[in-house]
């Protein structure tokens, strides 16, 4: 019997301020230090010096006289074009000026969004992993996939596991088993996912891991491991896929009543913390016919004892979706960040609910328009490099 393994890389949005970003640093050029609350394009400021470099010792400290007078006529030099004269560079630049331009209309912390890049602010997805089998010989349009029910679990929960074999027609599974494992290949305890614990229906297999609290190791990083295989074919499959297991640091409780607060909507999230840290909570609002209005986040240090992180909904955003409510707020996230650099961060239990968020007026808000300075900065510096002549 032959064993195959597949093991899933995290898709990574390639956007265009990145490939702004590599064709910038391989033309040795330099601009601003994008701040956090931008996209993560990021330029530095290239330091000049001045005064001898190199043969310093053989620059005569007396003075020097005129070299002789040559009657010659030599060219005068070319002007070097700019990496920046090239129109489809310039181009570019515009793009992403507009980009941050738009940006800077709102605080990162109460950012637009829509149905097109939702999921982008869901939480706790997994992404599948799918092992081709075109290099096997068994056609280029077959591949078995695996899934989870979610990314991060904690120790006590339920992992939902379901494997789909695309083997062409009238090929089912046959036996499937799977079993949790650390990053080194170790295996875990768990109750359930042996073979005559798993359910198939056509082309997939279902099964279940319940992880223990008792034992539960520290680390985060572990991988289900799927192994099946199918009618009509007598090799035996194997394919894996990441997940992270954690203890919790906290829990998100409710939401309390929302109330008007200068150019935000204030809405307070009741909270349990274990620990004294920093924390990130984060939640999307919709409206009340479900449609992605924004992506709301607070984050700070809170002690054990504080029971309330507050979000905030900008005026600026709220209008610019015309909505004045009322809200539904859901796809919590509870984080606790790394106290030091190479430590994990913590997850809390968040509800897998929506709740009601109470509207009022745009009369009733401060309407000031929101200005980053830092943002408007870079539109101008970008600005100023897309029209710079070569």
């Amino acid at each position: 019997m032959k064993g195959y393994q597949a093991e899933m890389k995290s898709p990574k949005i390639i956007a265009l301020s990145v490939v702004l970003l590599g064709s910038l640093l391989l033309m040795g050029f330099s601009a601003l230090n994008f701040s956090d609350s931008s996209p993560n394009v990021v330029f530095e400021e290239n330091e000049v010096t001045s005064g001898c470099q190199t043969n310093c010792d053989s620059v005569p400290s007396g003075p020097i006289s005129p070299a002789p007078i040559v009657n010659s006529q030599v060219p005068a030099p070319k002007a070097k074009a700019t990496p920046f004269a090239n129109a489809e560079m310039k181009a570019q630049l515009q793009r992403v000026a507009d980009m941050y331009e738009y940006q800077s209309q709102f605080p990162s912390y109460s950012y637009p969004i829509s149905a097109s890049n939702l999921q982008q602010f869901i939480p706790n997805r997994h992404i599948p992993t799918s092992l081709p089998l075109g290099g096997l010989g068994l056609g280029d349009d077959l591949n078995l996939v695996l899934g989870l029910n979610k990314f991060q679990f904690f120790w006590g929960e339920t992992i939902e596991v379901t494997a789909t074999a695309n083997l062409g027609e009238d090929t089912s599974l046959t036996h499937a088993q799977f079993q949790l494992v650390t990053a080194d290949g170790e295996p875990v305890f768990t109750k359930g996912s042996a073979a005559d614990q798993v359910t198939f229906s056509q082309n997939q297999a279902s099964g279940s891991l319940i992880l223990s609290e008792v034992n539960a190791p520290n680390e985060q990083d572990f991988y289900v491991v799927a192994t099946v295989r199918a009618a009509n074919h007598s090799d035996r499959f194997e394919i894996r896929t990441p997940l992270k297991i954690s203890h919790k640091i906290g829990t998100v409780e409710d939401v309390a009543n929302a109330y008007v607060e200068g150019s935000h909507l204030i809405i307070p999230v009741n909270v349990t913390l274990k620990d004294d840290g920093y924390y990130l909570l984060s939640a999307n609002l919709y409206s009340d016919s479900n449609e992605p209005l924004m992506n709301l986040s607070a984050k700070g240090k809170f002690s054990a004892y504080d029971d309330t992180i507050e979000l905030k909904a900008h005026y600026s955003a709220l209008s610019a979706k015309h909505d004045e409510g009322p809200y539904q707020l859901g796809d919590f996230e509870l984080k606790m960040l790394p106290a030091k650099p190479g430590a994990k961060s913590g997850y809390g239990e968040v509800p897998d609910k929506e709740y009601d968020v109470q509207g009022y007026p745009f009369k009733d808000y401060d309407q000031s328009p929101y200005v980053d300075l830092n943002i408007e900065a870079k539109v101008e510096f970008l600005r100023t490099l897309s029209t710079s002549q070569g």
